[in-house]
């Protein structure tokens, strides 16, 4: 894991547990996270991206990701949205919309499902249709 998301799961604990009974578990393979506090475990995501980091915490399944809007992003969503997706992203912008803000919104709503219901990122992505 990313050490920012590490350091912000530390401070979310810290402000809300004492972080000596903390137990994370990491399964890499399906993304999932769980924290295990005074017998209670909970639910945890983290996604990072150049020089932000972030964690969640939750008592359900929960996931989460962040790109900023200044990527770019014609690549990524060619390879992660289906035709009806892109045609959606294609369509923002002429009503307006920013292509890259939108397609940024497809790509983390993409990688936080995925994360969410354990799907594992690579697979995933392709395959989930959010449209």
């Amino acid at each position: 894991l990313h050490l920012g998301g590490r350091a912000s799961l530390s401070l979310i604990v810290e402000q809300n547990w004492r972080k000596s009974q903390a137990k994370l578990v990491v399964d890499s393979k399906y993304g999932f996270s769980t924290l295990t506090i005074e017998e209670k475990s909970y639910h945890v995501s983290f996604s990072h991206s150049k020089s932000f980091a972030i964690a969640a915490i939750s008592v359900e399944p929960i996931g989460i990701d962040i790109e900023p809007f200044s990527r770019s992003t014609e690549r990524v969503l060619s390879k992660l949205c289906s035709a009806k997706e892109m045609g959606f992203v294609n369509l923002s912008t002429q009503l307006g919309k920013s292509k890259v803000q939108n397609g940024i919104l497809f790509w983390t709503g993409k990688e936080a499902t995925a994360k969410c219901i354990g799907l594992g990122l690579r697979r995933a992505l392709r395959t989930l249709k959010l449209l």
